[in-house]
């Protein structure tokens, strides 16, 4: 019956871990994915300002020539005026819409094209993990789907295949009583980390204090002498 048994729980072991990584390879792309969107759109501010920038000046310089031509040919100060400031912004937009966007569209366009296929591959990890579990949910259904992950697979085989577990209710329990004790663990070594946070706060707090300490009696003997 146990051999039986540990058979039964090597291969659901095998099934979960293999589901998982591949669900677990999907989430690792999104979590890259998010983290190149991010940067993609702080490069696209810069982009966009950087060429706003260049296309200003461009209108500017290119606006600067009509004018003084225009001024040369006696047209008035003040509608010379108008004309460099109107021609300036115009030509700045024009140059924009039709080269500048284009370039930002084209430059961040292939990281569209790379952010697609990462998410198609994401999604088809994922379908491909889901789908593993569907077609052995029999095979699965040999423990409760709350221990479908790899941590309570592998223990349960652990315990069943090394004899320290005769049945599967009893090898669930000790799964049960190592979990609780996990998270005590790490309830434990995080209150120990807050602990020396605090006392490297407060050590650096009383450092803080002596040397204010310190200076304050060296100002005070040299008002004495004074």
């Amino acid at each position: 019956m146990n051999n039986q048994l540990t058979v039964q729980l090597k291969e659901v072991n095998e099934i979960v871990t293999r589901a998982y990584q591949l669900i677990q390879e999907a989430e690792s792309i999104r979590a890259d994915l998010e983290a190149r969107a991010a940067k993609n759109h702080r490069s696209r501010k810069i982009y966009r300002i950087v060429g706003g920038l260049i296309c200003y000046f461009a209108g500017n310089i290119l606006s600067s020539i009509v004018v003084s031509i225009l001024v040369k040919l006696r047209m008035p100060d003040e509608m010379a005026a108008i004309c460099y400031i109107v021609g300036t912004i115009g030509l700045a937009v024009y140059f924009y819409i039709t080269f500048a966007a284009k370039i930002i569209q084209s430059m961040l366009g292939e990281g569209g094209k790379k952010y697609e296929a990462a998410l198609q591959k994401a999604e088809e990890y994922e379908a491909e993990g889901t789908k593993i579990i569907d077609e052995n949910s029999d095979v699965l259904s040999v423990i409760p789907s709350e221990y479908w992950y790899p941590q309570a697979t592998d223990y349960l085989y652990r315990m069943v295949s090394t004899n320290r577990a005769d049945s599967i209710n009893q090898a669930l329990q000790m799964f049960d009583e190592q979990k609780h004790r996990w998270n005590v663990e790490q309830a434990n070594n995080e209150m120990i980390q807050q602990q020396r946070q605090q006392t490297n706060s407060l050590a650096s707090i009383k450092t803080s204090s002596k040397i204010s300490a310190a200076a304050n009696v060296v100002n005070a003997l040299s008002n004495l002498s004074r």
